[in-house]
């Protein structure tokens, strides 16, 4: 789920409850979702300082990184000089609902104690908990997400696959790449011909005009 805030931050929220066997699974991720929120926002030939200042947030209901901690945030720095940020304004924020509550602060703290089931305390934690039941009594919210989240899963799935089965044949560093293209080109012209796109938004994902993407969707 991907927020704006007023000042143009962009937030990327997740909550996960699997804990994979892969330990670079989820740092993985947030690597290729930092890429996706960068694509969104910048377009073809604009300075690199449009970019905005991003979080990705993963709220997990076990540790991913085994330290007990309840928080983990990570940012680039120089290795040489450790409290030294380069300033590319990204963020990646892992939550840990398992871990000890020292050193955090009483908000999250009490949010975290509610994703492990407590009843909500503080005005933050009680706003989402009012949140989450109001999302529960809406029905055709719920159905509608549901619907948009599965049909994203598809098209996605589908996309990487005829990706990957281009750039495995064709057996080339080059012939990968343009693998990968055309399984996103056509997840996003699926998207548009399920209505969950329009055009002009699935060219800008696609990192093209829309009047070329609009001759592969017509195609």
């Amino acid at each position: 789920m991907t927020e704006n805030n007023e000042q143009g931050t962009l937030y990327d929220i997740e909550m996960q409850t699997t804990d994979y066997a892969t330990p670079d699974e989820l740092p993985k991720r947030t690597r290729y979702y930092q890429a996706m929120m960068d694509m969104d926002v910048l377009n073809k030939g604009e300075l690199y300082t449009k970019l905005r200042r991003t979080y990705i947030i993963f709220i997990c209901t076990f540790d991913p990184f085994d330290r007990g901690r309840s928080l983990y945030t990570f940012r680039e720095t120089c290795q040489e000089a450790p409290a030294f940020l380069m300033g590319d304004e990204t963020a990646k924020i892992f939550l840990n609902s398992k871990g000890s509550r020292e050193g955090i602060n009483h908000d999250l703290a009490a949010f975290l104690d509610y994703i492990e089931g407590k009843s909500p305390q503080g005005k933050f934690t009680e706003s989402i908990a009012d949140a989450v039941e109001a999302a529960k009594e809406n029905k055709e919210m719920k159905v509608e997400y549901m619907t948009f989240f599965m049909e994203l899963r598809r098209c996605e799935e589908k996309g990487r696959e005829e990706g990957r089965a281009e750039g495995l044949a064709e057996g080339e560093a080059k012939g990968t790449i343009k693998g990968k293209a055309e399984g996103r080109w056509t997840t996003l012209v699926e998207l548009v011909h399920d209505g969950l796109l329009t055009v002009k938004e699935a060219a800008k994902r696609a990192g093209m005009t829309e009047e070329a993407f609009r001759k592969l969707v017509t195609r």
